[in-house]
Parts: structure tokens; C-alpha cells; sequence
């Protein structure tokens, strides 16, 4: 086939804001981890699929569930508060390992799914 350009599972975008190797995203409608560190309209190279050691919020996560990002941390939680007021977290992937309450990081498996 000649019209296949990559497998896309890591992608150049235009950092629009300082981004910083390792530390996880949302790009557009990609989660992605950036493999370099970028100034603001730099190029960097970003991972949207594989396994990553990434920083989780202090709950406990079971390998196989489903994994959240809430905006800062990985969660096994899908949302935050109650009616009007819920916030739901995007679903990136499942966690690899398990971890207990209090682990400041654990493995998950980005899946490139596209929210």
C-alpha cells in the first residue's frame, strides 16, 4: 500500500503550550506523552499508545479496570461529584498493574482511543 504513511502511534504535533517529556496531555482529542520537551510552537514527538509508569491520585487501581485521566493524575475513578455538578474524567486506556491507595505512580496501557 502506498498511501500509509505511519502506524501513528507516535505523532509530531506543534506544542501549544510548554509541554515536557513523560508528563501526559490531551492534544486536541488525543492523550498522548510527550517523548521530548517542547516550548510553545515547537514540534515534539508524542506517544499515544503503549504502556506508561504514570502518576496516580492516592486510590487504589486494579489491574485490568478501566483508567481515567482527571486532568492531572491517572484514576481509577470515572467522575467527580453529583448531578449539575459532575465532572467526568477521560477514559485513556486500563491499568497494567495494580496498585495500592497511596502509590504515587502505576502502569497503564494507553490504548489511542480518541474521545
Amino acid at each position: 500500500m502506498k498511501n500509509k504513511v505511519s502506524e501513528g502511534n507516535v505523532l509530531t504535533l506543534i506544542a501549544t503550550s510548554a509541554v515536557v517529556s513523560g508528563s501526559p496531555l490531551v492534544f486536541g482529542a488525543l492523550f498522548v506523552v510527550p517523548v521530548v520537551s517542547a516550548k510553545t510552537g515547537e514540534e515534539f514527538s508524542a506517544d499515544r499508545v503503549g504502556v506508561f509508569d504514570l502518576l496516580k491520585d492516592d486510590g487504589a487501581a486494579t489491574q485490568g479496570a478501566l483508567a481515567y485521566w482527571n486532568g492531572s493524575a491517572i484514576t481509577a475513578t470515572a467522575s467527580e461529584g453529583t448531578g449539575e455538578s459532575e465532572v467526568l474524567y477521560r477514559k485513556v486506556g486500563v491499568f497494567a498493574a495494580s496498585a495500592v491507595a497511596g502509590d504515587a505512580s502505576v502502569d497503564v496501557l494507553l490504548t489511542g482511543e480518541i474521545e
